[in-house]
């Protein structure tokens, strides 16, 4: 029986987090449990500090493993990840004065698997793999806004104040796979298989609103309205296909070819969704005359390809070339299909009409192992046929006549004609001696709108980081590094985004080499994250929504024992 317990602090939101497990086996088996849980307040920045950033999470791990008979493994697995009032800071689709939080949000996840090996010579391994995955998410959002006043000509003034916006979801994936390996000879590796998995997606969302109705005689009516609807109409995405991957060896093992491909079928199937499900006054059902449809009920049918090839050569014992050819095929989503988000301000819609993504990608790059100078460089590239993407638009929520209407401004889900992805990325370590390691990393992404000749959202900056390590196993390890990203200035970003400037941040982190104690080891770890202290904005999440600065400077420690 082994295990080891962490616990640790982190001061930018005094949060504290503990974790423990505990693994045992004997020949034919092997159990392993763990736990941890963790609570965090608000989080601070240098300009003060981050509302509603604050959460509870616990999580629950298992593994079981048995071996019923020689060359059979049975394994299983479960884990539980649950959070609780987690807030969602910012958010565009959110007044100013909003708040927001997941009252709850957590994952159950059910794994099993039965694998059989050395079948025949040739015959390699047999493995039958089945999961069942529920998602759950509630949210709680007070809008904490002014009420609306509207006076009628009647001379009755009615009074609307929103109390609470209630979104749930919940989320439901279950497959399985059988897959085979087959050893063709010492330089032939071959794997097929079929698999199949469907999701199904609910959800509702409850707004409750205070009206209140004053009367020229100065009476008062207060009437309780629950709104119910759907951000998603019931739906499910299914899909079923086989696949298989060759790896090859020649040139006296210089050089690997692996070519692969997989064949798809594609089911989407939802229900009739509407603007409102049901109303309900002062408890009451109340007779629908308004209600409108979002999305019609549909069944759709597709089928997709794709394949890969790739090319690993080794130039020397120490410097191989690497090349990736791809062609993708990605069908668009359950949200991307069928969100309506409707948070007053702001509407996010999706699109069931959407056309699936197709791409052909390359990448190429060099990768060096030596004594004391390792380098792994690539470029890459992507074109893509109907991206899917979100575009600016607008939404018709009320129509006052027949030719005029009421509108709110809206993300709406489209495909871009033809889009480039394309960049490089590398990654550099010298040892300048046997304790000392200087190390370089960085990343370029680059995305464009063909038809449009513009570019395309949510592409990060150019980012990198540049660092020192010092390491000795009598003593520990130190190490500190700056990270920088460059800025996105407008003419350089896509419509609608937000600029950002370019940052760095300064990092340090330390460790002490394992004391033991006994049958007991313990090793300490800390840092300082972002020690200036400097105020920076990430372009991802601000443009994601409205969180202007990240952490500040943050102190944390852990602590480990292994029994």
């Amino acid at each position: 029986i082994h295990g080891n317990a962490t616990a640790g602090y982190a001061s930018v939101n005094n949060s504290h987090s503990e974790y423990l497990s505990l693994n045992a086996g004997g020949k034919r088996w092997f159990v392993k449990v763990n736990g941890s849980y963790g609570h965090a307040n608000d989080v601070k920045t240098p300009e003060g500090i981050l509302p509603n950033s604050g959460f509870t999470t616990n999580n629950l791990g298992a593994k079981f493993g048995f071996k019923p008979a020689e060359n059979h493994l049975l394994k299983l697995q479960f884990q539980r990840n649950w959070s609780t009032d987690v807030g969602i800071p910012g958010g565009a689709a959110f007044a100013p004065t909003a708040t927001a939080k997941y009252k709850d949000i957590g994952r159950t996840l059910y794994n099993g698997s039965y694998e059989i090996t050395n079948l025949t010579e040739s015959f390699k391994s047999l493995k039958l793999n089945g999961f069942y995955q529920y998602i759950v998410r509630n949210v709680e959002m007070i809008p904490n806004s002014a009420p609306t006043v509207v006076v009628q000509p009647n001379g009755m003034t009615q009074i609307t104040a929103p109390q609470s916006v209630l979104p749930n979801a919940t989320h439901e994936t279950f497959g399985g796979q059988l897959q085979g390996t087959w050893k063709f000879g010492e330089n032939n590796t071959f794997i097929a298989g079929i698999d199949a998995w469907r999701r199904n997606i609910a959800s509702t969302r409850t707004k409750n609103i205070d009206m209140t109705v004053v009367k020229p005689t100065g009476d008062t009516v207060v009437n309780k309205v629950r709104r119910v609807e759907s951000p998603f109409p019931k739906a499910s995405f299914t899909s079923a296909g086989i696949f298989a991957q060759d790896e090859i060896r020649c040139l006296n093992d210089r050089m690997t070819i692996t070519l692969g491909g997989r064949l798809d079928g594609i089911f989407v199937k939802n229900a009739i969704g509407y603007d409102v499900d049901s109303i309900f006054k002062n408890g009451e059902l109340q007779p629908m005359t308004t209600q409108r449809v979002t999305f019609e009920a549909g069944n759709e049918r597709d089928f997709s390809w794709s394949a890969n090839l790739g090319l690993l050569y080794n130039l020397t014992e120490k410097t191989e070339l690497v090349m990736n050819m791809a062609r993708s095929y990605r069908a668009a989503s359950l949200e991307e299909r069928f969100k309506y988000i409707d948070l007053g301000s702001k509407v996010q819609l999706g699109n069931p009409n959407l056309k699936p993504e197709k791409g052909y990608s390359a990448d190429l790059g060099i990768r060096h192992w030596g004594n004391k100078f390792d380098l792994q460089f690539s470029v890459f590239a992507n074109r893509l046929t109907d991206m899917i993407t979100e575009v600016d638009g607008e939404f018709i929520y009320h129509l006052t006549e027949e030719s005029t209407y009421d509108t709110l401004p809206a993300l709406i889900y489209a495909n871009v004609d033809k889009a480039l992805l394309y960049g490089c990325d590398m990654n550099v370590n010298y040892d300048i001696t046997d304790h000392l390691r200087v190390f370089m990393s960085g990343a370029l992404v680059v995305g464009r709108d063909l038809e449009k000749q513009a570019y395309l959202p949510q592409i990060p900056p150019m980012n990198g980081r540049l660092g020192m390590a010092y390491s000795n196993p009598k003593i520990g390890a130190i190490n500190l590094s700056v990270m920088a990203a460059g800025a996105k200035k407008e003419g350089k970003i896509a419509a609608g985004e937000k600029p950002t400037k370019g940052y760095y941040r300064l990092d340090l982190t330390l460790n002490t080499k394992m004391f033991e104690i006994g049958r007991c080891g313990l090793q300490f770890f800390g840092g300082i994250d972002n020690i200036t202290n400097v105020a920076y904005t990430n372009f991802l999440s601000t443009n994601r929504s409205n969180i202007n600065f990240e952490p500040g400077r943050n102190f944390y420690i852990r602590a480990n024992i292994t029994f």
